[in-house]
Formats: structure tokens, sequence, C-alpha cells
């Protein structure tokens, strides 16, 4: 076996525990190895670290859930409409794999949140289209992706200061990503 197939079969060895919905935080390198058919010491010599692997094996998992977002989303015609769906669709994920998700959420905060960012700033430019430049666009991803990142963190101190299940009730997520909207002027109607 070379060694990019070690590290592939590594890498797939923990997204099919994280698929099949296993505590990955429980696994440790040695059953990790074993699953894959390497030695242990790969998993340092290829990620470093467990926790670098779980997040490369984190990103791949959430990548294809995106993807799949994205294409779930993508039927919409009024590009509001499927800004609106694509956010609702990204916090019923979140909170759908909230292990999987935090670690992304966290990593991706850590590196600035522009993966998500980009994901809704081509529905923006749809939305805006000469209104606002590359700039505005850019803080407006934020403005709409940040609040909503954080309560996704810190869930269980927002349960109480919003007093409110967002963690479990689709109903309240759905008021949350509403609230937003709203206080950015992006409800119906108001955005052109």
């Amino acid at each position: 076996m070379d060694n990019t197939e070690a590290k592939k079969r590594i890498l797939e060895t923990v997204v099919s525990a994280m698929q099949e919905n296993q505590d990955i935080g429980k696994l440790t390198n040695r059953q990790i190895a074993e699953k894959a058919g390497v030695n242990s010491a790969l998993i340092n010599y290829y990620f470093k670290s467990k926790d670098n692997l779980l997040i490369e094996a984190v990103n791949i998992c959430m990548g294809n859930l995106f993807e799949n977002i994205i294409q779930k989303t993508s039927k919409e015609i009024d590009p509001l409409l499927r800004l609106e769906s694509m956010i609702k669709e990204i916090v019923c994920l979140g909170y759908n794999h909230y292990p999987l998700a935090k670690i992304t959420v966290a990593n991706e905060l850590n590196g600035g949140g522009i993966i998500t960012n980009k994901m809704i700033q081509p529905v923006l430019k749809e939305i805006f289209k000469q209104s606002k430049d590359e700039y505005e666009i850019k803080i407006l991803a934020a403005q709409i992706l940040l609040p909503v990142q954080v309560i996704f963190l810190n869930a269980s101190a927002y349960q109480k200061y919003l007093q409110c299940d967002i963690k479990n009730v689709m109903v309240e997520q759905e008021k949350l990503i509403d609230i937003i909207f709203k206080n950015l002027s992006l409800e119906m109607g108001g955005a052109c």
C-alpha cells in the first residue's frame, strides 16, 4: 500500500464512522488504524494529531452535506427565498449533526468563517445585483452567518438567554433566521 492509499484509508475509516453516527471522540488512534488496516503511527505522520484527522474528516462529511443543501435549494427561483431556505437548511443540518457541525463551525470561525460565507455570496449577489459591491456582499454574508454560528456554538447559553429551545425545535430555529433577516431588512420585499 502506498502512502496516499494509507492516508485515504485512514480518512475513509473516520468518515465512515461519522456517517454511522459513532462517537468519534471515543475512537482511539489504534482503533482507527486497526479498522483502516494501517500502522497507528501513520495517523500522526499524515495528520500530526487525532484532532487534525477529525477536522479533516468532519470537513469532508459537512462538505458533502453542504453540497446537498446547494442542490436542494437551487430549484428555488426567487433568490431571496433561496437564501432563506439555504440558511434554514444549514441551521437544520447543524443541529441534526451537532457534534460534527460544532467541530466544523469552531474550526471555520478560527479561520475567519470564510467557507460558509462564500457559499451564500452568489445568492446575495443575485439578490442585490449591482446595488452592492463585492466588499458589501462579503460583509452582509458575515452579518447573516456570524450570529447563527455564535448562537450555534453556545446553544445552551443562548437557550437560557433567549428562553427558547433552539437546539431541538425547528420552529425556534426558523424564528431565529426570520428575525436575523428582518433585522437586516432581508425579509420578503425588503432587499430589492
